[in-house]
């Protein structure tokens, strides 16, 4: 067993149960004694707790969280250190992560993915307006309550943005496939990072599955900086392009064309909730270009002042640091003395005139540095200009040009596959056309007919789909199963009404919608009432009790499965019936029960029992008052209930026939499931049993007392 479980940690938090085993932490579930309520402890791992890196990045997240006070980030009570543990005392959440919500899901519908990333953008910008920057953004840290409301968690690697730290692809590699690009390169980061996870998050809700993934994670980080996802609307049909250019732009792997704030998400996707057809910038989807720059940014290169000429004192042959040339050392040595017949103007007053001799063409460029310098561009200019039109015209020679069909008129899907092979064919928007099919190419650039290299980018204007005057929003599937309180928030935000009816349902569980009206897929307009089928709870049904009697056991444990019921504690007793034929159940056949009732039956052990032979009373005789019945002699009967599957405390009550309360009492799993409860009746007697837990109807029963 863990040494903690069962402990009293710093004389106040009693720990009950393990919730989870992470990298460098465990997280339990504890009781706060003083403050009467359950909590999560996360609690450094024994091999870390000596590792300067690991207490690091533990007493970082303590530092990061503790800072933060948001609906949509779990919330820190209580950081310590003391005893030699290092723990951090969070709020106790239930609920499900979003990856295994999208595991049971598979995908997500638009506006379900638009609900959840507006509440994870605001938990986000609170977090940066405190200057925390996240750095792990991924579903597996996101939890989602029954309410529908998000959770931030694990701020375990985050990052004071003013620290200027950075995070390398080592520390990631669990997260590779929601790591910015900038994060992979080990370079520094800002709040924009969480901003690009985001975007995958987002891209991965709409589709199923992640944007980019491979053997390894070298590979994974690769595309995250060079390659092109498909759009999410190419995956799944029916997303609104502006939903498109939102993830898209979001994951930008260039930092200035990806969104500054997280506020900006959240407007963006505010805007396209009020209006589907909204478009925003494409310079998400354009970055990722092939034939543009990925992830450089242009980067301006400073100009190189012009070297004065050194004087002469400073040539003298010592060797010196030239500030133009970095930190490589030159030397100058000595110039050699000028020649007997040169000429300064310096020196005319004080030299005999003299007749010059006449100089040739070729000393007198010799002696001059500017015509030799001339020159030599001279030359390099013609061969650079012989090089560039070799360049030119064997280009040729070195790059296969190709014809660039003519898209116009084609289904924009048809022209990928059968032209993907050669070009690269983007959507570049959408415009309508009454003449035309949705997805039907109506401009391409370039034109058709041209010339191009393999490779190169098609950027073509297809023909929208657009909607109904009248219709404005269609019901997705995934509202039949989700929680009523997460689509009523949904519906709402698409300015719905929405009605709640309750129903009983055997199969569906307690407060997951069964079904909607209209129905699913029907489409709605603003303002429209959509009526969600809730369900009760297979728990709170009437059922029918099966006649058992005379049925072998194992006929009778089918039959009661069958009718949503369970078996309870079979007797066996002497009887000249069969063995293992019922002879007897708790709960008499044709009556009503509440489903998952537990009924006890009695079988037939095949001993017939013989009866005593009477005793005659000797005449005259009178019976004795010690021989009367007592009308007060006690009987007893046992009462098995289940408990909830956690560790939680459920207060048990069970009420007689008239109502009076016959027993209460608080039981936890430590004292069995199910808890066997004793209570009294007269001898002989039965009354029907009420019994409650946590104030709600579990079930009833009919008690013998014996």
């Amino acid at each position: 067993m863990d040494k903690y479980i069962g402990k009293l940690l710093d004389n106040r938090y009693e720990m009950l149960e393990i919730l989870g085993v992470g990298g460098m932490a465990v997280v339990y579930k504890a009781r706060d004694r003083v403050l009467d309520r359950y909590v999560a402890i996360k609690i450094m791992k024994d091999e870390f707790a000596h590792d300067e890196e690991f207490l690091r990045r533990f007493h970082n997240e303590s530092q990061a969280v503790a800072k933060l006070s948001h609906n949509n980030i779990v919330s820190v009570y209580d950081v310590s250190q003391g005893t030699g543990v290092q723990y951090i005392v969070m709020e106790l959440i239930e609920g499900i992560t979003l990856k295994d919500y999208l595991r049971k899901k598979g995908k997500l519908s638009w506006q379900e993915t638009l609900f959840f990333a507006q509440q994870i953008s605001k938990a986000l910008s609170h977090a940066h307006s405190r200057g925390v920057v996240h750095q792990d953004i991924k579903p597996h840290n996101i939890i989602l309550l029954r309410d529908g409301t998000v959770k931030v968690t694990d701020f375990g690697i985050a990052r004071f943005e003013k620290n200027q730290e950075t995070r390398v692809i080592q520390e990631a590699i669990g997260s590779v496939h929601y790591i910015s690009p900038e994060q992979a390169k080990g370079s520094r980061i800002n709040h924009c990072a969480d901003l690009y996870s985001l975007g995958i998050v987002m891209y991965e809700c709409l589709t199923g599955h992640v944007p980019f993934d491979g053997d390894s994670p070298l590979a994974i980080v690769m595309q995250h900086m060079n390659a092109q996802a498909p759009l999410p609307s190419q995956v799944v049909p029916g997303i609104p392009r502006g939903m498109d250019d939102i993830v898209m732009r979001a994951m930008c792997p260039t930092l200035a064309k990806r969104y500054q704030s997280a506020d900006e998400i959240y407007d963006d996707l505010e805007r396209l909730k009020n209006n589907p057809r909204l478009r925003f910038s494409t310079a998400g989807a354009d970055s990722r270009d092939p034939n543009q720059a990925a992830t450089d940014e242009t980067i301006a290169i400073p100009r190189v002042p012009h070297t004065p000429p050194r004087p002469q004192a400073e040539t003298d042959g010592y060797r010196r640091s030239d500030p133009y040339r970095g930190d490589r050392d030159q030397v100058y040595r000595p110039k050699p003395s000028r020649p007997a017949d040169s000429y300064d103007v310096e020196d005319e007053d004080d030299r005999p005139r003299r007749k010059k001799r006449k100089r040739s063409l070729g000393e007198r460029i010799a002696d001059s540095p500017a015509a030799m310098a001339g020159i030599a561009v001279a030359v390099f200019a013609v061969i650079a200009v012989g090089v560039a039109v070799f360049m030119l015209k064997a280009g040729g020679l070195f790059s296969e040009k190709l014809t660039i069909p003519n898209l116009v008129g084609m289904q924009l899907s048809d022209a990928q596959t059968q032209y993907g092979d050669n070009f690269i064919i983007l959507e570049d928007g959408e415009e309508e056309d009454p003449n035309a099919e949705a997805g039907e190419i109506l401009r391409q650039t370039p034109d058709g007919d041209t010339k191009a290299s393999k490779g190169a980018t098609i950027k073509v204007i297809v023909c929208g789909a657009p909607l109904e005057e009248d219709e404005d929003y269609r019901l997705p599937e995934s509202l039949e199963g989700m929680n009523y309180q997460t689509a009523e928030s949904m519906l709402s935000a698409q300015e719905l009404k929405v009605r709640i009816e309750r129903k009983d349902d055997l199969e569906v569980e307690k407060d997951l919608i069964i079904e909607t009206d209209p129905t699913i897929g029907m489409p709605v307009k603003k303002g429209d009432t959509v009526t969600l089928y809730v369900s009760n709870g297979p728990d709170n049904v009437d059922v029918i009790v099966p006649q058992l009697i005379g049925k072998t056991l194992s006929e009778a444990e089918a039959e009661l499965k069958e009718n949503h019921l369970n078996l309870g504690t079979v007797t066996e007793t002497d009887s000249d019936k069969p063995e293992g034929e019922v002879i007897d159940q708790s709960v008499e056949g044709g009556t009503t029960t509440k489903a998952n009732s537990n009924i006890k039956l009695t079988v037939s052990n095949g001993k017939s029992q013989e009866p005593d032979e009477p005793v005659e009373p000797e005449p005259d005789s009178k019976p004795s008052d010690n021989n009367k019945p007592s009308a007060s002699t006690q009987g007893t009967y046992v009462v098995y209930v289940r408990l909830p599957e956690d560790s939680e405390t459920h207060q048990v009550s069970i009420d007689g026939q008239s109502g009076a309360n016959k027993h209460s009492k608080a039981y936890s799993a430590a004292d069995g499931n199910p808890v066997a409860i004793t209570v009294t009746g007269e001898a002989g007697s039965s009354e029907t049993l009420s019994i409650y837990v946590d104030g709600g109807t579990y079930s009833s029963e009919i008690a013998r007392y014996e």
